[in-house]
């Protein structure tokens, strides 16, 4: 074990837990952001697009 293994050890599983957050919140605005975006521009686009 190195003089730095704990600290790396910490900082790389914050990075993890950091990087799923991350990547749940990104996938659950893709699920539903998406959709209601789209049901939002969608009525827009059929406005200006006539």
């Amino acid at each position: 074990m190195s003089m730095y293994g704990s600290g790396l050890d910490g900082a790389f599983t914050a990075l993890m837990i950091a990087c799923g957050i991350a990547g749940a919140a990104i996938m659950a605005l893709l699920f539903w952001g998406v959709p209601w975006l789209w049901g939002v521009v969608k009525p827009w686009l059929h406005a200006v697009t006539g």
